[in-house]
């Protein structure tokens, strides 16, 4: 059952997923990737497991038991039960330094329409309400990127869709992400 730990639940196999170590809480996330759902069959996974290093505990977090899941977008930057990004792998992934927030960007894998592509939109899972929020990007695959000016910050900006960013990512004092790379699209697709 979701939320519940054990040392007998454990994820499927897969790769190119979303994981982040937070050393402050001794706990690693595991989102998505390309792997098996719970019948054995392949494809794009959007679910979220915990594993508490110290307990040796697997928690299944959030998200569905079976392959290419769609987006479910909802209300823009408001934290909501019914959301949850779309099955999807080579994703960029963090958490923030509290271990409270687990943060998810982009990757190959399924829109709110169940299109396949890369993927530009930024999520949060709040780990307390066991809920997603949708930040930013858009609801559609192979979006084009926003860049403004260099240098120069604005709510227009956002990158285009991109997969394979995941290692290049942090998190600032002034808690600002910086995302590095990624094969995607460009400002001009």
């Amino acid at each position: 059952p979701k939320g519940q730990a054990s040392q007998d639940y454990l994820p499927g196999p897969r790769d190119s997923f979303g994981g982040h170590l937070n050393s402050s809480t001794n706990e690693i996330y595991l989102f998505g990737g390309y792997g098996y759902d719970e019948e054995g069959s392949n494809g794009a996974l959007n679910d979220l497991w915990k594993y508490h290093l110290s307990k040796r505990e697997w928690t299944w977090l959030k998200g569905h038991s079976l392959t290419n899941e769609i987006s479910t977008h909802g209300s823009f930057n408001v934290f909501h039960e019914t959301q949850t990004p779309g099955g999807r792998y080579a994703v960029s992934s963090w958490s923030s330094s509290n271990g409270q927030n687990f943060y998810l960007f982009g990757g190959y894998g399924l829109d709110g329409n169940g299109a396949g592509g890369m993927l530009n939109d930024l999520w949060v899972f709040d780990t307390q309400l066991f809920q997603w929020k949708w930040m930013k990007g858009s609801k559609l695959t192979n979006q084009a990127g926003v860049y403004g000016s260099l240098g120069v910050p604005d709510v227009a900006n956002n990158p285009g869709g991109r997969s394979y960013s995941s290692s290049a990512i942090a998190i600032d004092s002034q808690s600002q992400l910086w995302l590095f790379v990624g094969q995607g699209y460009s400002a001009t697709k």
